[in-house]
């Protein structure tokens, strides 16, 4: 029973492309053109992320990353701006401490 109505609709939808074959032309390319832009797109994504990992990774795990304004534009930018700028004498104390932090964990 259940061939008969896969029969069926199988050439009832023949009948119909045969009938517009330009819609249905149209249609498949259509289709086939989503499909390929869909997954190049998640391919450059990919290949993107695997170059920003792989050039970030040239700094090493070991890298604190400070900066005057917050990453997130949700924070007010008033509230940071007339930060003072990070002076070398900062950075500088900042990489003994992480030097001692380092010492301490890794003995």
């Amino acid at each position: 029973m259940i061939w008969l109505e896969l029969e069926e609709g199988a050439r009832i939808a023949a009948q119909q492309i045969a009938a517009n074959r330009t819609r249905s032309l149209l249609t498949a390319l259509g289709v086939i053109i989503g499909i390929v832009a869909v997954t190049l797109m998640g391919t450059a994504i990919r290949g993107i992320d695997i170059g920003f990992n792989r050039s970030m990774s040239g700094f090493g795990d070991d890298v604190l990353y400070i900066e005057q304004y917050p990453w997130s534009s949700s924070a007010d930018f008033w509230q940071f701006r007339n930060r003072p700028d990070i002076k070398l004498s900062v950075v500088d104390r900042l990489n003994n401490i992480i030097g001692e932090i380092r010492i301490h964990y890794c003995s």
